[in-house]
């Protein structure tokens, strides 16, 4: 602990370090600049289950987004996968087809298994459904209980 005093310079050094670099990075990560321009002002709206960004005018909403996404990752992906087979041997390149196959049917029988449970899911609410209260909630503490006290004589 007494060294750490001697060199109490060093604290405060590292103190001011990490203040620069935390305002570096903030600066960084705004573009620069102190406010905000119209190319980089971003408004979301949210209306019901849907919410929807404008950037610089462009209307897009967040699925769109997504799907936009998951298609970028997707042809990266592609992109990846096919220069590693053009480095291939013949023989992991008929792994690759062999496993890529496996992937799409399990894929399949994973959507077909979704919509299975979905199904089901529904025909538990129906089967549920019946026995819940007209106008009712749904918890369990709404439902009505009986006491029955007894005297000894």
């Amino acid at each position: 602990m007494k060294r750490l005093w001697k060199h109490k310079w060093l604290i405060v050094a590292s103190a001011i370090v990490l203040v620069l670099v935390l305002g570096t990075v903030a600066w960084a990560t705004t573009g620069g600049s102190g406010t905000p321009t119209a190319a980089n002002a971003t408004v979301t709206t949210v209306t019901g289950s849907t919410a929807t960004t404008t950037v610089a005018g462009q209307s897009t909403s967040l699925r769109e987004r997504i799907k936009q996404r998951i298609e970028k990752i997707r042809a990266r992906d592609q992109a990846l996968v096919k220069a590693a087979r053009a480095k291939m041997t013949p023989a992991d390149q008929a792994t690759l087809d062999q496993l890529t196959a496996k992937a799409k049917d399990q894929q399949a029988v994973l959507k077909q298994a979704r919509q299975d449970l979905g199904q089901t899911l529904k025909d538990i609410r129906a089967l549920v459904g019946k026995y819940q209260p007209a106008g009712g909630s749904r918890t369990p503490s709404s439902t009505s209980t009986t006491t029955v006290t007894t005297t000894a004589q």
